[in-house]
């Protein structure tokens, strides 16, 4: 997805679609009777795919939850109600898939029938706009309604993973007992930079970093830590290094 104005246009009709007659829905809230189904899928079964791993998490998201007070309740579901939607749909137009909503955030798969090199610059382009996303629209909507505006964590991770469906047979109940899994190094070194990274920072793998056009090298910083003792398989001696990508977009209306 190639950004600019015109891409920008279509987030920000994205964003009024996301946030129109937001407050009625909110209001419309029941008390629920039903668990919600996941869609039946075969259990047992796995593929092995070629992909990037994204996490996207709210920073201290869980101070916006320790309340049963209704006004901070429904702040906190006004959040993820506007940010949710967007991340996904940034997602999906660089051609991956939501593998999960965490809760307070997401964690996602890119890249799917691609090359290496397309699936680190189609992830470092998807966590970019994100965070410009967050900062022009999402937080703007958030400060105007006395609501905390959100930094978050982004990190990332490329290689060899399984997909699997895990769990059992629903047999007579009337909801799923299987969710979707995501088995692989890719996924667990995305979530453990995931709790390293800082406000709005980029945390990606080396294989991201190695596999990208050098005009973005200059963009990565090793932030690998001290005690880090991750390295290639088979080849103990070279680490494997994690990367905090600098790079942030351009506002499309200058370009």
């Amino acid at each position: 997805m190639e950004w600019g104005k015109e891409y920008y246009q279509v987030l920000c009709d994205k964003f009024e679609s996301v946030t129109d007659k937001l407050n009625n829905r909110i209001s419309a809230i029941s008390d629920g009777t039903n668990n919600p189904t996941l869609e039946e899928l075969t259990i047992g079964s796995a593929k092995k795919y070629r992909a990037s791993v994204i996490f996207y998490d709210i920073c201290s998201f869980s101070k916006r939850t320790n309340s049963s007070n209704k006004v901070d309740l429904d702040k906190a579901l006004i959040t993820l109600d506007v940010l949710l939607p967007m991340l996904i749909k940034i997602v999906f137009d660089y051609g991956g898939y939501v593998e999960k909503n965490t809760g307070d955030g997401i964690m996602a798969i890119l890249g799917v029938g691609e090359d290496d090199y397309r699936i680190a610059s189609y992830s470092l382009d998807a966590m970019t706009t994100m965070n410009y996303v967050v900062e022009n629209l999402v937080n703007p909507f958030l400060i105007e309604r006395d609501i905390d505006p959100i930094d978050g964590r982004l990190s990332a991770d490329l290689g060899d993973i399984y997909i699997s469906r895990i769990g059992t047979s629903k047999g007579r109940s009337e909801h799923e007992h299987s969710f979707l899994t995501v088995v692989g190094p890719p996924a667990n070194i995305a979530s453990h930079i995931n709790d390293l990274a800082g406000e709005n920072q980029i945390l990606v793998g080396d294989l991201i970093k190695t596999q990208i056009t050098d005009y973005r090298k200059e963009f990565f910083e090793d932030v690998s830590p001290s005690n880090w003792t991750w390295h290639y398989s088979g080849n103990t001696s070279k680490t494997y290094s994690i990367w905090h990508y600098k790079a942030v977009r351009k506002d499309p209306n200058s370009m």
